[in-house]
C-alpha cells in the first residue's frame, strides 16, 4: 500500500465531534435513476439522489471484540472462535476480500472496494520517493 504525498499532506484528525459535520458539508452528491431489470430501461419517476464518499477517502476504525465464551447461538455456545484475539484473526482475514469485492450491497452500492493497512506496518515508498517516507503504516 502507497500513501502519496498529495495525500499524506492533507490529512487531519479531527474530534468525533466535528466528524459528522465535515462529512455531512463534504460528500459527494450523484444522481441516479432506477433501472428496470426486465426491460433494461429507466424505471419511470424513479429519479433519486445519494451521497458518497470521495473516491481516495482515508478512513480510520478499530475493531472492539468482545469475548465470544459469553455468547450463545440458539443455546449452543459459540465455537468457531474461542476469545477476542480470535475474532480480530477471524476480521483480518476478511481484509484482502474488502479491496476486491468492497463492503456493502451491491457492486453500485455501499463503500465499494477498500485498501486494509495496519498500524505500524510500514508503507512502501510510492512515485518514487526515497524509502522511509512514505509515513506510517496507520494513514
Amino acid at each position: 500500500m502507497c500513501v502519496p504525498e498529495y495525500i499524506q499532506s492533507r490529512l487531519a484528525l479531527v474530534p468525533d465531534s466535528l466528524f459528522s459535520h465535515i462529512v455531512n458539508s463534504n460528500l459527494e452528491v450523484r444522481t441516479s435513476v432506477s433501472i428496470n431489470p426486465e426491460t433494461g430501461a429507466a424505471e419511470e419517476g424513479a429519479l433519486f439522489s445519494y451521497e458518497a464518499l470521495p473516491r481516495g477517502t482515508v478512513l480510520v476504525w478499530e475493531i472492539i471484540a468482545k469475548n465470544p465464551a459469553h455468547f450463545q447461538i440458539s443455546g449452543q455456545k459459540i465455537t468457531a472462535v474461542s476469545d477476542p484475539q480470535g475474532v480480530h484473526e477471524v476480521a483480518q482475514k476478511a481484509h484482502p476480500y474488502l479491496e476486491h469485492l468492497g463492503i456493502g450491497g451491491m457492486g453500485t452500492r455501499g463503500m465499494g472496494r477498500v485498501k486494509v493497512v495496519y498500524e505500524g506496518r510500514p508503507v512502501p515508498p510510492c512515485n518514487g520517493s526515497p524509502a522511509g517516507q512514505g509515513g506510517g503504516g496507520q494513514p
